[in-house]
């Protein structure tokens, strides 16, 4: 048994050794169902225990050009679920999956005719690494200029708005630089993780629309507005994943990293 699944994992075109960033399920097209190959090859990773229940896992859905985008983010986002629920049934907890999220169609420049591209049709896993850790916010508002940024390392949720209680003295020390120079004008400007190209936009699984970005950038302004400061000096916005600072994301820190909060100074 054990030779038959390592010689499916051959075919999948995926070596299974630690060193892997991400393991690639496929799907049939318009179809969000696990085929019987898809759990062979998931069973596979876990009798080999290149996954196992304790790891932290993300999965991120995909879908080919064939369809309507709004059908195909839909469609992505249960083929995640999909793999979710299998993952459940086979003894992994829930809350070790801390990413499930379809980021919907991925272009590939050759975008016509009915067969779609079968590798697009996808649920990525990825084992995360270990958390980045939010260094303290310092900063002399003497020395900002503007169009300078600063970059608000908040963690949030995954695919969430919602930033982690351990966020929350990074944002009283922002606070009391706008509290303290009541002079200072920004532009708070909310980025995503994980996407595939500059115009990507992250389903907030808190509202289940899409606008992550901004409803991040939000939560930091209602933060702010909640502790006294007046809404005429900031304004808000959402990047998307068009500035990441870390493109290829070959990490969980990287990825933390790329889903970030910026500060633009717009007046002083």
């Amino acid at each position: 048994m054990k030779q038959r699944l390592i010689a499916y994992s051959i075919l999948m075109s995926i070596s299974l050794n630690a060193n892997a960033r991400s393991y690639h399920i496929l799907f049939n097209s318009g179809s969000y169902h696990l085929t019987d190959q898809g759990k062979r090859y998931v069973d596979s990773l876990v009798y080999n225990e290149i996954i196992h229940p304790g790891l932290k896992l993300d999965l991120i859905g995909y879908a080919d050009y064939v369809g309507d985008s709004t059908g195909n983010l839909l469609l992505s986002q249960n083929r995640a679920n999909a793999i979710r629920d299998y993952l459940v049934s086979m003894n992994f907890k829930k809350e070790d999956i801390e990413a499930v999220q379809g980021k919907g169609e991925i272009s590939s420049g050759k975008e016509d005719g009915n067969d779609g591209v079968p590798f697009n049709r996808r649920v990525d896993i990825s084992i995360r690494q270990p958390q980045h850790r939010t260094q303290p916010f310092v900063t002399d508002a003497s020395k900002l200029k503007v169009n300078d940024i600063i970059r608000l390392n908040i963690l949030f949720k995954e695919s969430s708005h919602q930033y982690l209680v351990k966020s929350v003295p990074l944002l009283d020390s922002f606070y009391l630089l706008m509290k303290n120079n009541p002079g200072l004008r920004v532009s708070i400007e909310g980025h995503i993780c994980c996407g595939s190209h500059p115009n990507d936009e992250g389903m907030d699984m808190d509202t289940r629309k899409i606008g992550l970005s901004v409803n991040r950038a939000r939560a930091v302004y209602d933060y702010l507005v909640k502790k006294g400061i007046d809404p005429k000096r900031m304004s808000y916005k959402g990047m998307g994943f068009s500035h990441p600072l870390y493109p290829a994301e070959e990490t969980q820190e990287q990825r933390d990293l790329n889903k970030r909060v910026e500060v633009r100074i717009m007046g002083k």
